[in-house]
């Protein structure tokens, strides 16, 4: 898909309620207020043409005159910011080929971290094994020890509670089935870019979509006994790591191209041209659309390089992109799309951006049973769900 495909698809009309509640979704990565005007159609007020008495005629003239010249600069605005804005899609399609560009541009993912998450899931690894693995990341041993201290797995009454002080105690006191869902948990926090300038709201808001997808998997794979519910778990949380990605090369690109598009025009003595292009900043209706359409490959293009022998990433995610249909999913494909589908209503309903209403056709499409949904609404997506309970 080229960009003129991608903008036709961007500015073609909503299909149906279906994909409405998909780009509200994806505004409100970006921020409430962002989905919220986006939800009542609002656009950006221009200044008013009405005005409070009739103009004389040297005045009407004047006014004609600066409503002309104001036509032609957002004219001249809007049409840099499409030439910008292709240069930038260009570049992102061109990464898709270059999965290890995007680690190393925009995710502090490392190949130790992905060979951990490959080891705690090999039915012959033992834990002497992991925890060898884990020692080669210090920042993951100081999250474990740490959280082993916490109130999630402390009694703050019990007197006679000692602080966890090695890895080795650690892993002890967490047990191999909770091990399987903290480490990822802590995998994605590190992995996720720290800035996300000028759109940094949306780094919270993609650690919670990934829980809440991962938690949602879990309870799905638990009551279908297709798959294996942790492993569900990690394939769900994992999924957001292509719209983080994306967040972050969109603000960087648009840095690195705006730049060499500006030195271009100052040398090609440019003026009106260059100060159009001076103005723009990053756009959060284009970071919508980029996540909406392309967040999925960039997910799957992510772990395309990695041999992992016992989680699926590469094909699931790449199953998702190409299914038509829920007949041409796999189990595991089913579980992370039916996990998204209730996970996307239960966001927008919490922040009364969709209705029950919503909730029963997102339901009914994923074909999500009666069972299914009893054992999800019991459950707060907000919380990691071990063995001991559900802690954040």
């Amino acid at each position: 898909m080229d960009y003129q495909q991608f903008k036709a698809l961007c500015e073609s009309p909503d299909s149906s309620e279906l994909a409405r509640l998909d780009k509200l979704f994806n505004s409100l990565l970006i921020s409430f207020s962002f989905a919220r005007r986006e939800e009542r159609g609002e656009v950006p007020e221009e200044e008013s043409a009405v005005l409070s008495r009739e103009l004389l005629d040297i005045e009407q003239r004047r006014q004609d005159e600066r409503d002309r010249r104001r036509a032609s600069q957002t004219y001249l605005r809007e049409a840099m910011s499409d030439e910008l804005h292709e240069r930038i899609y260009t570049a992102l399609i061109d990464l898709l080929n270059e999965p290890e560009r995007i680690h190393t541009r925009a995710l502090n993912l490392s190949p130790e971290s992905i060979e951990l998450l490959d080891v705690l899931f090999a039915r012959a690894s033992s834990m002497k094994t992991i925890e060898e693995t884990i020692k080669s990341l210090p920042w993951l041993c100081e999250d474990l020890i740490k959280m082993v201290n916490g109130p999630a797995f402390v009694n703050a009454s019990d007197q006679r509670r000692v602080k966890v002080a090695t890895i080795t105690n650690a892993l002890r006191f967490i047990g191999m089935d909770d091990l399987r869902l903290l480490v990822p948990v802590f995998c994605l926090r590190r992995w996720i870019p720290q800035s996300m300038e000028p759109f940094n709201l949306c780094r919270g808001k993609i650690r919670k979509s990934a829980l809440s997808t991962g938690v949602a998997a879990q309870v799905i794979a638990e009551e279908s006994g297709v798959v294996e519910p942790s492993k569900a778990f990690v394939v769900g949380l994992m999924h957001d790591l292509g719209k983080a990605s994306l967040v972050r090369l969109y603000s960087l690109l648009f840095e690195d191209i705006q730049h060499a598009f500006l030195t271009e025009l100052r040398y090609g003595n440019n003026s009106k041209r260059y100060n159009a292009l001076l103005e723009l900043r990053p756009s959060a209706h284009f970071l919508r659309d980029l996540n909406l359409h392309l967040s999925g490959r960039f997910a799957s293009a992510l772990f395309s390089e990695f041999e992992l022998k016992y989680i699926p990433f590469h094909a699931v995610y790449t199953e998702l992109n190409k299914a038509k249909s829920l007949q041409d999913f796999t189990g595991m494909g089913l579980t992370l799309y039916q996990a998204q589908r209730y996970s996307l209503f239960r966001t927008l309903y919490s922040e009364k951006l969709a209705s029950s209403q919503d909730g029963k056709r997102l339901c009914a499409e994923a074909e999500l049973s009666q069972r299914t949904l009893e054992a999800l609404r019991s459950v707060n997506l907000k919380r990691l769900k071990l063995s001991r309970g559900a802690v954040r």
